[in-house]
């Protein structure tokens, strides 16, 4: 197209699609403009074509027809709602996608501080008056002192342009990243897209969809010469806060066919049966494991999320059982906690290289907000890590005040953590509690803790059977089903009536009572939180609509079980069931 034509285009456009919106905008004194793309293609499919590839030129003779129209000094056109054939990942970028105009989806990673930045100003000579312009382009400044008249002094700086600027790190969803490690790319956003409003909503962890333009930036060498090889960021032209509802997979038939096995007999157990089918036996951290992904009911004084630890005997099962949860959870990561660090978990403070100031780059905790962790060797990890995470366990939030930086990263996960004991193996003539490198402090913020045994037993040619007929067996329900069912209770919501409650303080008093005359670990209001998020997660389970007294039941048999392993007396329950019922 020519130039003309593509003032023409855009005159029209304006006129006929959006006046009323963009005069709007300017009586607000809102110098920018959302413009949907559909409409561009619905008016002329070639002029679409046109500002796809060349998005620099076509948005600059837009936004001038804009200025002169109105007599404006600024003015941003911002392009939403891209064709799908400009969405693209992080890891698929290339070098022919330079210079065009693109649409990726991540997680904010890195957000900097917002920082004026210089673009124009106006100097005077010294010696004849004479008014020159400057304008600055990328980083670094250039100023030219020399006047047309020769003067080499002074030039006294009249007014200048300043406009904001902020530096973000986008990393690659769990969704769409294939390989050992997601990819990163800068992001660059200019004037109204560093506005409060957009700061606030879109903390470190949150997942946005941008639009923007692929720019090469030069790699300076320690010489300080240009090199042949470039990297690359965004120029960022519109962004959208996302919000992970991951229900929408779900289709109304499957929906109902979820509902309708619920009813059917057995079907718990064909689920549990399903969970992880090559590992033979552990019903009860199976059946925790499920609870975990399906979560509690969301209060404001406490979280909803189940936390589970599993320290077991090496050859157990344990890492098969981690890899089978990630595989169910829609949103989760693993780490090991002999190659990770505190910082790399919660968040730590790095210098900007934008702006060389300091900004808060979030860890594995705040990028799974809203999801799932697994924690490997939980107990390889130093006493200060394991004190910031016992924090974020508790309150759902990782605060940082470091290098005159402060702030606060959401991160409402559920943790499944794992760990050895020791010695390798459970001494039995000591405490299991006792055997764990992790302090009491950190053991309190999980609401399950399982112990993993390895002792000979009738089972054993059980095992030996579920090992061998892995590759033929089927399972009642595959890893589809599993995780879309799972999912779709997730989203159902219960209710608790004054009876139940009333039962399940009586419960609680019991079991308190109880723990503090016959059991090593105490049991503690924190006991009562996890006994109501159980017994909500076992209703939610089944879909039903209100929690009864076999789910809070259920809830107590698994608190029950774990004590018992601590205490390591089948005699000293914390509650004994024919007292209860």
């Amino acid at each position: 197209m020519k130039t003309s034509d593509v003032v023409s285009c855009w005159e029209n456009f304006i006129e006929n699609n959006c006046l009323e919106a963009l005069e709007n905008q300017i009586r607000l004194k809102n110098f920018w403009m959302n413009i949907n793309f559909n409409k561009i293609m619905k008016f002329e499919p070639e002029f679409a074509n046109y500002i796809l590839d060349n998005f620099q030129t076509s948005l600059e003779i837009g936004e001038l027809i804009i200025l002169k129209k109105y007599n404006l000094l600024e003015f941003e056109v911002r392009l939403v709602n891209l064709p799908k054939s400009c969405e693209i990942n992080i890891s698929e970028l290339r070098s022919e996608n330079l210079d065009k105009l693109i649409v990726l989806e991540g997680i904010i990673k890195q957000k900097s501080n917002v920082r004026p930045k210089l673009v124009a100003s106006k100097k005077e000579c010294s010696l004849c008056r004479n008014i020159i312009v400057f304008e600055y382009f990328g980083e670094k400044l250039k100023f030219f002192k020399k006047c047309s008249c020769g003067n080499n002094g002074f030039l006294r700086e009249i007014s200048s342009k300043l406009i904001d600027e902020q530096l973000l790190l986008l990393e690659e969803s769990l969704e769409t990243f294939k390989g050992f490690a997601p990819k990163q790319i800068k992001l660059i956003l200019e004037k109204d897209l560093t506005s409060h409003l957009l700061d606030m909503n879109s903390p470190p962890g949150s997942k946005i969809k941008v639009v923007g333009e692929v720019r090469k930036v030069p790699i300076i060498s320690r010489d300080r010469e240009k090199l042949a090889h470039f990297d690359t960021l965004i120029k960022v032209n519109s962004f959208e806060i996302l919000t992970e509802n991951f229900f929408d997979v779900l289709k109304p038939e499957e929906r109902e066919l979820f509902i309708k096995k619920s009813k059917e007999l057995n079907f718990e157990k064909k689920l549990i049966e399903s969970f992880a089918p090559g590992i033979y036996g552990h019903e009860n951290v199976k059946k925790a494991l499920m609870l975990c992904l399906v979560g509690g009911s969301k209060d404001k004084f406490s979280r909803n999320d189940l936390n589970l630890l599993v320290s077991g005997e090496p050859g157990i099962g344990k890492s098969c059982l981690a890899k089978f949860f990630k595989k169910i959870s829609p949103k989760c990561r693993i780490a090991s906690g002999e190659s990770s660090s505190g910082v790399g978990l919660t968040a730590t403070v790095l210098r900007d290289e934008l702006t060389g100031g300091w900004t808060i780059q979030a860890g594995l905790l705040p990028l799974c907000n809203n999801g799932h962790v697994v924690l490997d060797e939980i107990d390889k990890l130093r006493p200060e890590e394991l004190q910031s995470l016992q924090s974020a366990l508790a309150s759902q939030e990782i605060h940082i005040s470091k290098a005159t930086v402060s702030g606060t990263l959401p991160c409402k996960v559920g943790v499944f953590a794992i760990c050895n004991p020791k010695e390798g193996y459970f001494d039995k003539d000591n405490s299991l509690f006792e055997q764990l490198n992790i302090n009491s402090t950190l053991l309190d913020r999980f609401d399950l803790i399982f112990f993993l045994k390895d002792i000979p037993s009738s089972n054993d040619k059980k095992i030996a059977e579920t090992i061998i007929s892995r590759e033929k067996s089927t399972p009642c329900f595959d890893e589809l089903f599993l995780k879309k069912y799972l999912l779709f209770c997730t989203s159902h919501k219960i209710k608790w009536t004054d009876e139940l409650n009333e039962f399940s303080k009586k419960l609680y008093q019991k079991i308190r009572n109880a723990s503090y005359q016959k059991s090593n670990l105490r049991a503690n209001p924190r006991t009562f939180e996890s006994l109501r998020r159980l017994s909500t997660a076992n209703a939610k389970l089944r879909l039903a609509e209100f929690v009864s007294k076999d789910d809070v039941m259920t809830a107590f048999y698994l608190l029950n079980s774990c004590f018992n392993f601590i205490d390591e007396a089948n005699s000293n329950n914390i509650v004994e069931e024919e007292e209860v019922l």
